[in-house]
């Protein structure tokens, strides 16, 4: 069941940004209801999207929105995991540069330290790159996790 609610029906939670209202107002006629999909396409925020969902109260959709919370721990901690691989890169490559700095004297060492350290700062970029373009699909994720869910 598609969950859908009116103005009048919004209007009753007491939604404390005027703006919110009066963008759905303005894109929604009075008696019409609107879904969540309906919303998002309005470019009405995520946040007062789920503000919405909170202020419902109900057992059916709380229990939609810890699934959804739940994806978004999964997520988290596979981000978190990914960003710890990184830093520990970006140390190897801290390490790395030192080591080259020691063994300049020692012309193969440098070479073979070089080698390492712009492996490793290779590898932090690529990960850094990675990380920008993750938190554009993350959020691509959560607004059609919420639409799904709510569909």
């Amino acid at each position: 069941m598609t969950l859908k609610i009116t103005l009048k029906e919004l209007e009753v939670l007491k939604p404390c940004d005027d703006c919110y209202g009066a963008m759905l107002a303005k894109t929604f006629p009075r008696k019409r209801k609107f879904s969540i999909a309906d919303a998002f396409a309005a470019d009405i925020s995520q946040s007062d999207i789920l503000w919405t969902l909170y202020a419902l109260k109900s057992d059916d959709v709380n229990s939609k929105l810890n699934i959804w919370l739940a994806s978004l721990v999964k997520r988290a901690a596979a981000a978190g995991y990914a960003a710890e691989r990184a830093a520990d890169a970006a140390g190897y490559a801290a390490d790395a540069a030192d080591a080259a700095d020691d063994a300049a004297k020692y012309a193969e060492l440098a070479a073979a330290a070089a080698f390492y350290a712009a492996d490793a700062a290779a590898e932090y970029s690529e990960y850094a790159a990675v990380n920008a373009a993750a938190a554009a699909v993350e959020r691509d994720i959560q607004k059609s996790e919420l639409i799904k869910l709510f569909s």
